[in-house]
């Protein structure tokens, strides 16, 4: 994408990422120096893409009383509390409820060759609800790449260039002030803000590659000298997305959830462990937040509130863990997901959607916009022939529909098939023992389905 910088522009870095007109008062950019380190505030000083920021005095944890129970450190601890006492100067200027943003610069921070017009391009990229941006930083956790130029981060350590934007200004400062209540004695800063992003309390973003590092100096915090340092892009993590499986009443949705788990797809720990048969391998926070969605009244296929939301994005991060460490595909089952399709694509990037139904021309209207968009065109008036196989309806490869005449006329050959859409190994034997799960849950197939063959 083209860059709309404007070399005459001098807007502030925050007020870049907002799109905010220059002298907005919407943005605030500090450096955090200590008073006894003048020469790394002379160096930060001296590149011109930082010019806008404040000098923010960092507090000398090596002159104040460090807590009996903080084990990192007194520098760590002095990095820790200035981290903090930024946060509070952004919310006492109110920047959380204006939507503003504040810029966090260590006296480190060494910007790329290009980095106002670098940050622009960026800028054009990052979604619209951004709430947590590192400029540099070292991405230990992976990152998913869902542009050319940005990145969504699974946490980052090094806190040297960050933003925080409106309400995530809060967030992360309750989450800092709170985070040794009950957890663990003591954690650097960029631990925390790394956690606080794993366990869904904020969404991160980064560009691609990196447009800030570290310049060469003496650590305060670690006590010795380090060279210039980028951290490299991070690694590429082996992301393929969850799998949200759901479908029209009585549609065979379970028993496709049964079958696949079998298989393995992970579905969670206890994902056969209901006393309610009717209730396995169905997702017990999904319900709750369904419910919660109905309670407060929300329409149909909208997103569910932004607590519910942050809920949906810590459940999801958690499950993935767990299929992660299993080295499986993780995947989530209940008819009604596509009342909140809008904040299940929030919650994971990539996902792919199993949607099953029972008639042979699929209720379009009951779907959300954009998936009557991706099947487009679909052929599913013809179940009885191979070119009109519903399996193969959708021109886009993240939604895959399939009916329960198909189901129950095929089963092998139609859970093989999904298999091979989210990318499962199979076997002649696993699919025969899948299938037999899959058609003990299968609802039956009304008379007037409309599946039979055409005359």
């Amino acid at each position: 994408m083209s860059s709309e910088h404007d070399p005459s522009s001098d807007r502030e870095i925050g007020e870049v990422l907002l799109g905010a007109p220059e002298r907005s008062g919407r943005s605030l950019s500090v450096c955090l120096n200590l008073d006894r380190r003048p020469d790394r505030w002379r160096a930060f000083r001296a590149q011109l893409p930082f010019r806008h920021a404040r000098r923010l005095p960092a507090v000398d944890g090596s002159m104040t009383a460090v807590p009996p129970w903080w084990a990192k450190g007194a520098g760590a601890w002095g990095c820790y509390r200035t981290h903090v006492h930024a946060l509070e100067q952004a919310l006492m200027l109110g920047l959380a409820d204006r939507d503003g943003t504040i810029v966090v610069f260590e006296d480190d921070a060494y910007p790329c060759d290009g980095f106002d017009d670098r940050l622009a391009d960026f800028a054009l990229e990052l979604p619209a609800d951004w709430q947590m941006v590192y400029l540099g930083g070292q991405a230990r956790a992976g990152f998913d790449q869902i542009s050319e130029r940005v990145n969504r981060l699974n946490g980052s350590v090094r806190t040297h260039a960050y933003a925080l934007r409106g309400t995530a200004i809060r967030t992360a400062y309750h989450y800092l002030v709170s985070a040794f209540v009950g957890d663990d004695a003591s954690a650097h800063v960029d631990a925390l803000y790394e956690r606080m992003v794993q366990q869904g309390a904020l969404s991160a973003h980064g560009p691609n590659p990196w447009l800030v590092g570290q310049l060469a100096s003496f650590s305060d915090v670690s006590r010795c000298p380090f060279p210039t340092r980028w951290w490299g892009e991070g690694k590429r993590r082996e992301w393929v997305g969850p799998v949200w499986i759901t479908g029209e009443p009585d549609s065979g949705s379970g028993a496709i959830a049964a079958g696949l788990h079998h298989l393995g797809l992970h579905l969670g720990r206890n994902a056969t462990d209901h006393a309610n048969p009717n209730l396995a391998f169905v997702a017990p926070v999904i319900n709750s937040l369904l419910d919660t969605s109905a309670a407060s009244g929300c329409a149909p296929r909208s997103t569910i509130g932004k607590r519910a939301t942050q809920r949906l994005r810590r459940w999801t991060n958690r499950r993935e863990r767990e299929a992660r460490f299993q080295r499986a595909i993780f995947g989530a089952h209940s008819p009604d997901l596509l009342r909140i399709v809008n904040s299940l694509e929030g919650a994971a990037s990539k996902s792919r959607y199993v949607v099953t139904y029972r008639s042979s021309q699929l209720s379009r209207d009951s779907l959300p916009p954009r998936f009557q968009r991706k099947l487009g065109t679909a052929r599913t008036d013809a179940p009885n022939s191979a070119q009109g196989d519903p399996l193969d309806d959708s021109p886009e490869r993240d939604l895959l529909a399939t009916s329960l005449h198909q189901l129950q006329h095929n089963p092998e050959d139609s859970l093989r098939r999904i298999a091979d859409f989210i990318g499962l190994p199979t076997r002649p034997e696993n699919i025969k023992d899948a299938a037999r799960i899959a058609k003990a849950r299968m609802p039956k197939e009304q008379a007037s389905s409309g599946w039979e063959a055409n005359p």
